[in-house]
């Protein structure tokens, strides 16, 4: 990949361009096992999983400084970020539903323990890139027990009743761990504590659901570099990320699925969603000192509070045509909501041709659509 970066003075002002390499090597073992009798379905298993990848990003001259000219091989100007990483992850869970009135009521208890190591070694930024630099890290990140307890009530064979509590750990990401600031005994995992709730209903020729949640987050990871004005665009900024706190969050989701005729599927869906930040968090700033943030009570940015959506597909033989809009409420873009997105409202319209699930399709296995 590449891209047109700014006039360069170590290129002699003349155009570069960035040169982007990313590779990757994923596999993993799932292993299963279930037994069942009238009344209890006793559910265990593991998965494993090794994910390798390389990340390299160089900015380099272009052959007689003309952006859509080759790359000039011989050198490179600089080095963003070379990242060789592996990724290790082991997950156990034991799970037992157990039916209750006649197989109306299921109730359902389980835990699993989640093990990530990150093996990293490389340049993760500028910085490290001009004092000839490399580092090699080993973190890892795990639970040993995450408890999980859900809940379903059958009201009639065409409506159901549920409710679910969960635990949740997420190791922090490569990109995370591969910035120039990163100290792990610095730095937690996030976790999560999730409630929904709700009914769902299936019937001849509609189905919905209509679930409430609530959620929340401890020890939040967050971006928290430094922004110079007078640097932006003349130097590398290096990364930073630390535990930012509490967020806390509740919403609400319905949605609907209509066929009034074999050939017309209506689909509508509504989200409502809080999502805010329950600390500050402090920094270092340029001469050494320290500074709050003061974003408690702030939204989380890129958490639209409403989104709204709908669509309609007619299906005639292996033709399609269809509309949808999409609604989406005004989005915060910095953790102190001083920056935003307006709200905007979006309108497609499709037409195509569908021979890969229709039976009868004289031209199989193609697919085509024309969209606006």
């Amino acid at each position: 990949m590449t891209s047109l970066a700014n006039q360069d003075a170590t290129a002699d002002n003349k155009p570069n361009a960035r040169e982007a390499t990313i590779r990757g090597h994923r596999q993993g073992v799932p292993l299963s096992f279930a037994w069942k009798n009238p009344r209890h379905t006793v559910e265990a298993g593991a998965w494993f999983e090794q994910e390798k990848s390389s990340s390299v990003r160089k900015l380099r001259n272009v052959v007689g400084g003309v952006i859509t000219n080759p790359f000039d091989w011989s050198n490179s100007i600089s080095v963003y970020f070379d990242r060789q990483t592996i990724l290790t992850s082991r997950q156990f869970y034991l799970k037992d539903t157990v039916r209750y009135l006649e197989n109306r009521l299921a109730v359902s208890v389980g835990a699993k323990a989640l093990n990530v190591e990150t093996d990293l070694e490389g340049i993760p930024d500028n910085t490290y890139f001009d004092r000839s630099l490399r580092v090699h890290r080993t973190p890892t990140y795990q639970d040993n027990f995450l408890p999980q307890l859900g809940a379903t009530y059958a009201l009639t064979p065409s409506d159901e009743l549920f409710v679910n509590y969960s635990e949740n750990f997420s190791s922090p990401s490569t990109d995370v761990i591969g910035g120039s600031k990163f100290v792990e005994n610095q730095l937690q995992a996030e976790r999560a504590d999730n409630i929904d709730f709700g009914i769902r209903t299936s019937r001849r020729k509609w189905s919905a659901s209509l679930a409430g949640y609530v959620i929340t987050y401890q020890n939040r990871i967050g971006d928290v570099t430094n922004f110079d004005p007078l640097l932006f665009g003349s130097a590398n900024t290096a990364t930073a990320y630390t535990n930012v706190g509490t967020v806390k969050g509740h919403g609400a989701e319905l949605a609907v699925a209509y066929s009034p005729i074999r050939s017309l599927r209506l689909n509508f869906a509504a989200d409502y969603q809080s999502l805010k930040y329950q600390d500050n968090y402090s920094e270092n700033n340029a001469t050494g000192g320290v500074l709050v943030r003061e974003i408690r009570d702030r939204t989380v940015p890129n958490t639209p509070e409403l989104s709204l959506k709908g669509d309609a597909t007619y299906v005639l033989g292996s033709f399609f045509v269809g509309v949808n809009g999409r609604f989406q409420d005004r989005t915060f873009l910095t953790t102190s909501n001083n920056q935003s997105l307006p709200s905007f409202t979006l309108f497609g319209a499709g037409i195509g041709y569908d021979g890969v699930t229709h039976k009868n399709a004289r031209l199989k296995n193609v697919r085509f659509s024309l969209n606006v």
